[in-house]
């Protein structure tokens, strides 16, 4: 390095450029302030320390830089001299509460204030004088100071002043360089080609790396620029401090290695991910000439820590070790020529490269938080203390508290045993394994209780004339329904229904099909229902499967049935038996609480439907849940809306015939005509609503929900309900909604969550804790309970589980597999469900296992991307779903229902997905294909049209803005013509190249353009209309005469 010509302006370093950056995206404006200290004797002169402080400002060019953008260009500007003030706070005579109390309040005003980047001096000082010493407060913007700074600063002032005091020359290193001169060597590094080989190694190290790491947030990333942060300070404890050195020792590892490396495993086991993407700063003072200068020196390197295979901590140690001495030896490289040089996807709020730092301080202090984090995770560590920084907008504090308690848990665990593969370490604490294993993990113990036929009874017995069922003009009261269930019944009997029996009912929704379940359920036998509007062989292979030997149905529909040697029983066909004769057939007979209530069959993997079997006991145990969860009354009036093929349509008869309520048959069209069916509800005063989300969103839409004012309660199952949705039911009818969540598997429900109408939730809306006498257990993939916040795959157990899958032994081991948390003999239901522990003691659920995807690489969670979709406007209905492109690779696709356009939308789910995971075709459909359960038909889902397919014809700039922008682009990037629908970061651009876009639009049309705002509109198109309508907010607030001068100079 060799020292400038003494020229005021000079080339901005790397570093410079990078912060600049990040100011102009909106980030806060007081996020790169720093502080420090310098602790001065209490009889020391404020004179002496202002005298002092303008020593080291004349000294150190940086106190005198500011930064400014100059023809397109990023430099740093030298000023002559600045004005050196040192305001004086004297707290010297409060008491000790009130000085530490006032201290820290001038400390986060000083750090709160922000500095405009091309306004000297980018520093501002304090001294604050205390009853036994001075305290002189620095605070400096990053762009001209950083941590290795601090101690120059220190020395040099306690140099100056005690030779002030003693009357001599202040001994003090001299200055070889400036810092003006390192940038403008950095520069000529650059573009000299020294730096060739370290990008080689870069690009090859970090060529396919994972953009965004997989630790689960509290809460999803937006576009949003700014970054809240938190910091929990923690002490080191004794035991792992004297640890560190000797194991590292027998690894040939230093202390930072080994800490990074139980790190690294934290967040291996916290994601899944077998690569950790991890930020780690290094002083960039690798020349000597540097050592004594004040200035912005730090680079990151970014580590990419391997653990793949399931190595054992000592491996982990020694790959880390690699990785760190290999990176330090590539250090040269600035950050920001090597996101430059690699152009990786660019997402507003999304860090590219890496999201997560850490930094060991060995003996050196702690930094602390100025209340933004530029890491999503920091995690910082000294010998005695370790601070832990955060996205606040991510993450809560209590996920920080455990994030933490792992960490030392697992570090010290990995320590004392380092033969011990990464898998099998320690993360959960003995406190958190009390909560996710037991606490939350166990429901309420309930007592045994009748079953379904003896709540009814006693129903009837105590109500014999109130109507337990409206079925269009008709009315069934609940005697009647206790005598033709009971003839029925006796029928069945004489046919020999019984016990573990099986018997078929193919009727619609109906009054009819709720007296059949009823009447099988009092012989003892179970029920399976039958949809007579199947395919044939479809239904011959259900009844094959049941081995039913009578079937249950009217003359009409019997026509559907395949023919067979089973016998027909037809409800319109019956005759009344004597008085008292059915009751005295039937009244003797108790079912077994664990014999069989019904079979449900449900899709198989293998095509083939599957028999899932519900006995007597858990049936019951559902009903009277559900009972005293949803507050079901005698005074209610239940929709039955599901065709009685699904499980949910149990939800909507028994407990209503439990409690006493009135069921009401919803038309037979159902959701399909709101209409009709709104009027169903008004008439028959229908006080609870149930369906599916995607028929509640259906539903919510239609004006005629707002008139069905009796409904006081709604219950949403069999798919995700979101908090946009429920915001919507609440914006119509402001009752509870009840989100419950149950497999089939599992007799309906195992869990509920109520939003009430003053409740606002974001995103998904929890699945609440697991019902009386059920478990839950959220599991990794080795069987080991997930920590809190931590995805796992849900397993069932308790009462609610049911009995396996009819003749099916192989499918039932494999899905009911031996339960090692309970009593012996019990069994687990693995749902594959994949879902998570709230710091509330609530469920999550995430998606289905066999709906997360990869894309290029990339862990997908369609659910993710759908509720952006439904966030966006014009979007009504929305699905995504991965399929084969003519490569054979992955690609996503969206569907949606609504007038949104999809060239718009793309550009809409930029600004809040990674790149990655933006469907590559969205196609607009007038309905989602739906199964008859009410849920998505994926397989019915249309291929991408053309119009989705090969890009269009390239598009020209067609306004005078769209020239302006489009030159400005084509300058900027090297190309002849832009099409003005591409976007900016398809066509090569990064964020360093946007800066000096909107550098150059702001001078051609003397515009204040944030660089932001090119991210939120990336095409030509986007970006013109953009500009255009702050030109004209622009020109509004002008005289005539300064408007006219303003368009002649944009003109020349």
């Amino acid at each position: 390095m060799a020292s400038g010509s003494g020229e005021h302006t000079f080339p901005a370093s790397s570093a410079q450029e990078w912060i600049w950056l990040a100011s102009q995206m909106g980030t806060e404006a007081a996020a790169y302030n720093l502080r420090g200290y310098v602790q001065l004797p209490a009889d020391l002169d404020p004179e002496i320390v202002r005298s002092a402080l303008a020593e080291l400002v004349r000294r150190h060019e940086p106190f005198r830089t500011t930064i400014r953008v100059q023809d397109g260009t990023l430099t740093q500007v030298v000023h002559a001299d600045v004005p050196v003030e040192l305001p004086v706070l004297d707290l010297s005579a409060l008491s000790e509460a009130d000085l530490d109390r006032e201290i820290d309040l001038a400390e986060v005003a000083a750090l709160a204030e922000p500095f405009t980047l091309d306004q000297a001096p980018l520093w501002r000082a304090r001294l604050i004088r205390r009853p036994d010493c001075q305290t002189l407060l620095i605070v400096t913007h990053h762009a001209i100071y950083d941590g290795n700074s601090q101690p120059i600063f220190a020395e040099e002032i306690e140099e100056l002043c005690r030779a002030a005091v003693e009357k001599r020359a202040a001994r003090l290193p001299t200055l070889e360089i400036q810092y003006a001169d390192y940038a403008a060597w950095q520069h000529q590094q650059i573009q000299s080609g020294a730096l060739d080989a370290h990008l080689a190694y870069w690009r090859s190290r970090l060529a396919g790396a994972p953009p965004v790491h997989g630790v689960p947030t509290d809460r999803p990333r937006t576009a949003d620029p700014h970054r809240p942060g938190a910091e929990l300070v923690f002490p080191m404890p004794d035991g792992l401090r004297g640890a560190l050195a000797p194991f590292g020792a027998r690894y040939r590892a230093s202390p930072a290695m080994v800490l990074l490396a139980g790190y690294a495993a934290l967040l291996h086991r916290l994601s899944g991910d077998p690569t950790i993407m991890v930020g780690l700063p290094v002083g960039g003072r690798d020349r000597p000439e540097l050592a004594p200068l004040i200035g912005m020196f730090v680079n990151t390197v970014v580590l990419r820590i391997d653990l793949a295979g399931d190595p054992t901590f000592g491996q982990l140690v020694e790959r880390v070790r690699d990785t760190m001495l290999a990176a330090l030896e590539h250090q040269a490289l600035p950050l920001p020529r090597l996101v430059e040089a690699l152009a990786p996807p660019r997402t507003a709020g999304v860090q590219p490269l890496y999201q997560l730092g850490f930094n060991y301080l060995g003996d050196v202090g702690l930094s602390t938080s100025n209340g933004v984090a530029h890491e999503e995770f920091l995690l910082e560590l000294a010998e005695v203390k370790g601070r832990l920084e955060y996205r606040s907008d991510l993450f809560d504090a209590r996920t920080a508290e455990l994030v933490v308690q792992r960490y030392l848990h697992l570090l010290d665990s990995a320590l004392a045993s380092p033969a011990t593969v990464l898998s099998a370490l320690p993360v959960l604490t003995e406190a958190e394994r009390q909560l996710v294993a037991v606490n939350w993990a166990t429901g309420p113990t309930g007592s045994p209780g009748p079953d379904i036929v003896d709540l009814f009874r006693s129903q009837a017995a105590r109500r014999p004339e109130a109507i337990a069922i409206r079925d269009g003009e008709a009315s069934i009261t609940y005697a009647e329904l206790d005598r033709r269930t009971d003839e029925l019944a006796q029928r069945l009997r004489t046919l020999g229904a019984g016990p573990e029996q099986l018997i078929g009912i193919a009727l619609p929704r109906s009054a009819e099909v709720v007296v059949a379940m009823l009447a099988v359920l009092k012989t003892g036998a179970a029920y399976v229902p039958l949809d007579p509007a199947q395919p044939a062989q479809r239904l011959t292979y259900l009844m094959d499967d049941a081995a039913t030997s009578v079937v249950i149905t009217t003359e009409q529909l019997r026509q559907n049935l395949p023919v067979g040697t089973h016998t027909i029983v037809c409800t319109d066909h019956l005759e009344p038996y004597a008085d008292g004769g059915a009751d005295e057939a039937i009244a003797p007979l108790t079912p077994h609480p664990l014999g069989l209530a019904y079979v449900i069959h449900t899709s198989g993997s293998t095509g083939q439907p599957k028999g899932a079997m519900v006995a007597h006991r858990a049936l019951a145990a559902h009903a009277t849940w559900f009972v005293e969860q949803v507050g079901v009354t005698a005074e209610d009036r239940l929709l039955v809306l599901t065709s009685p093929n699904f499980d949910v349509f149990g939800q909507e008869v028994y407990p209503g015939l439990v409690a006493g309520a009135t069921l009401v048959i919803a038309p037979p069209e159902g959701a399909l005509n709101p209409t009709r069916l709104f009027e169903t509800a008004r008439r028959e005063e229908v006080t609870l609503l149930s369906c599916v989300p995607t028929v509640l969103r259906h539903l919510v839409a239609h004006p005629g929900l707002a008139s069905c004012r009796h409904i006081r309660n709604a219950t949403c199952i069999g798919e995700q309900l979101t908090g946009d949705l429920a915001a919507a039911l609440h914006a119509v009818l402001p009752v509870p909604l009840h989100n419950l969540y149950g497999p089939t598997e599992a007799t309906i429900a195992v869990s509920a969550y109520t939003v009430a109408p003053e409740t606002r939730v974001t995103g998904p809306v929890p699945l609440g804790g697991p019902m009386v006498d059920a478990t839950f257990h959220v599991l990794d993939d080795d069987g080991e309970h997930t920590p809190v916040g931590v995805p796992g795959h849900l397993h069932i157990g308790g009462i609610p589980l049911g009995r396996g899958y009819l003749r099916r032994p192989a499918h039932t081991a494999a899905a009911f597999v031996p339960n090692p948390f309970g009593p012996p003999g019990s069994r687990l239901y693995r749902t594959g469900d994949r879902c998570r522990w709230r710091p509330d003691g609530t469920l999550e659920f995430l998606e289905r296992v066999d709906r997360q995807v990869k894309v290029n690489g990339v862990r997908v969670e369609l659910g993710e991307i759908e509720a952006a979709l439904h966030a966006q406007p014009g979007v009504r209905e929305a699905a995504v779903v991965a399929q084969p492109d003519r490569n054979g690779d992955k690609r996503l696709v969206a569907y949606i229902v609504g007038g949104a356009e999809p060239t718009e939308l793309r550009s809409a789910l930029r600004a809040v997905l990674p790149a990655a995971i933006v469907p590559a075709a969205i196609v607009g459909l007038a309905a989602l294909p739906m199964l008859p359960s009410g849920k998505l038909d994926t397989a019915a889902l249309p291929t991408p049209t053309e119009a989705n397919g090969p890009a269009a014809a390239p598009t020209t700039a067609r306004t005078t803005a769209e020239e302006l922008v489009a030159d400005a682009w084509a300058a900027v990037l090297g190309v002849d013509t832009v099409d003005v629908h591409a976007s900016f970061f398809d066509l090569g651009g990064h964020s360093l190249l946007a800066g000096r876009v909107m550098a150059r639009l702001a001078d051609t049309l003397d515009l204040d353009l944030p660089i932001h705002l090119l991210f939120a509109r990336p095409t030509v198109a986007e970006l013109a209309a953009e500009v255009e309508q702050l030109l004209i907010a622009q020109l509004d607030q002008l005289s005539e005469d300064e408007a006219a001068a303003l368009l002649a100079a944009q003109e020349r």
